[in-house]
């Protein structure tokens, strides 16, 4: 059996479904080059349930800060590289 990464997302409202998926995807894809995996294949699933609390999803091209379906967080890329900077995590581990 292949090995799949799983996203869930938490409580608040999202945008829709294939958005956020593709800003997961996204966001992997950056956390591999950066870690000095870039091109790396990988399985991704996402556990969308934004939409059994909300009936409508945000919208990203809401542009009214007070409205409902304002989506303030989107993804972009981290402003900085991590080139396989040892933080001795695994060290304190042990």
């Amino acid at each position: 059996m292949d090995k799949i990464i799983i996203g869930i997302h938490g409580l608040g409202n999202k945008p829709p479904k294939d958005l956020l998926k593709k800003w997961w995807v996204q966001s992997i894809k950056e956390g591999l080059k950066n870690i000095g995996r870039p091109g790396q294949k990988f399985n991704f699933e996402l556990v969308y349930w934004a939409d059994t609390l909300h009936p409508v999803p945000l919208n990203p091209d809401e542009t009214d800060e007070d409205s409902d379906l304002y989506l303030s967080e989107r993804y972009s890329p981290a402003e900085y590289e991590i080139k396989n900077k040892p933080n001795g995590f695994k060290e304190k581990l042990k």
